[in-house]
Order: C-alpha cells, then sequence, then structure tokens
C-alpha cells in the first residue's frame, strides 16, 4: 500500500499532510474521537500517527472532503463524508490507484 503523502493539493491549494499525536488532532478539534483534522486557512491536515495506514488514508480522504464540501457549500453530512472517505480509498487502493508520485513520498506525512 501506499505512504501518505507529505503535501496534496485541493482545488488548487496546496495542503501540507502531517502525521501527529492524537493531542494535536483533539486541540484542533475538541473531539476526543477524531482521527484527523484540517485547516482550511492554514493549508493543513493532521493525521493521527498511531493509526494504521489504511485508517490514515481514509481519514485523509475525509478531510479533502471536507474542504471540498466547505468550499463548493455541498451541505454534505457528517456521516455522508465519513462514508465517501471510506469508499473512495477503498476504490483507490483496490484498483491500484494510490501510488506514491515519487519514491521521497513513500516516506509518509510530514511528522510533527
Amino acid at each position: 500500500m501506499a505512504a501518505i503523502p507529505r503535501q496534496v493539493s485541493v482545488m488548487g491549494l496546496p495542503f501540507q499532510v502531517r502525521l501527529v499525536d492524537s493531542d494535536k488532532i483533539l486541540l484542533e478539534t475538541h473531539n476526543p474521537e477524531a482521527l484527523a483534522a484540517i485547516s482550511t486557512h492554514r493549508g493543513i491536515i493532521w493525521i493521527d500517527r498511531d493509526s494504521t495506514e489504511e485508517v490514515q488514508q481514509a481519514s485523509l480522504l475525509h478531510e479533502v472532503i471536507h474542504a471540498i464540501n466547505n468550499s463548493l457549500n455541498l451541505n454534505m453530512t457528517e456521516e455522508a463524508i465519513c462514508a465517501l472517505g471510506v469508499l473512495l480509498r477503498d476504490f483507490l487502493v483496490g484498483n491500484r490507484l494510490w501510488l506514491p508520485n515519487n519514491p521521497q513520498e513513500r516516506a509518509g506525512g510530514e511528522q510533527e
């Protein structure tokens, strides 16, 4: 399976991807069950470093969907965003479409 990229582009905007302790995610979300968080104005996505690679991938997609949902005012529910993140991850990995662009990206998201 592919590692988490260090940076992604969402609707033309760059986002740094950082693997962090769950305390950082709690600080950003105030939700003890959150596995990831996004700051669109800072261009950062935080993902729980202790999650499995599969959960990290689905969490990254989940946060990207939040960015798209917010930017386009799609009014998707949290349940829809959760489901879509998992389904997209399964589609991309299952069809071997989630592949790193270069060897440096295989190291995973930036550690914080």
